[in-house]
This record gives C-alpha cells, structure tokens and sequence, in this order.
C-alpha cells in the first residue's frame, strides 16, 4: 500500500516528514490495529501500536492523553524561547 504521504514527497521532490512526532499521532494512538491491513507509520511501526501498547493497563490512555499528548500539543503553540508560535493554527 503506497501512503498519501509519500506520494506527496515523491511529487514534491522533499522527503516526507511528520508535522507530529510519535507517538502523539492519531495512527499511533488512536487507531485500532487491523491484523488484516499492511498499515504502518513512517517509523514502520504498525499503526494503532501505543493504542496496543496502553490497552492492559486500566488508566494508562488517559494518562497518556493528559500528561503526555496534550502538553505536546500545547507546546506546539509556543516557540523556543516560550512566546506564541506565529506560525501555529489560531484557536
């Protein structure tokens, strides 16, 4: 299975890379692994692989959400040197 991502990096002649780490995209934690689909990430990890990961122990999703997903994402508004991101999406 060819991703849209690295249709669009052959296409724009740049390698593709991710605007979200992992494991703090939706395909790593979020989405459900299907045994029957060849889908990976980038990393080549399979996707839905944190959501596997967070899965046996009661609170760890939340945990994970609160403490580590959305202070990542809030940092995405601020830059280096802790003044908003002008390039960030306006809220």
């Amino acid at each position: 299975m060819i991703r849209i991502e690295l249709l669009a990096s052959r296409h724009c002649r740049k390698p593709f890379s991710p605007a979200l780490r992992e494991p703090y995209r939706w395909q790593d934690w979020a989405a459900p692994i299907n045994e029957k689909a060849e889908s990976y990430t980038p990393e080549g990890k399979r996707v839905g692989w944190k959501r596997e990961e967070l899965k046996n122990k009661d609170g760890d999703l939340f945990a994970f959400i609160n403490r580590e997903l959305l202070p990542y994402l809030h940092r995405l508004d601020m830059n280096a040197s802790g003044l908003p991101n002008l390039a960030a999406s306006p809220k």
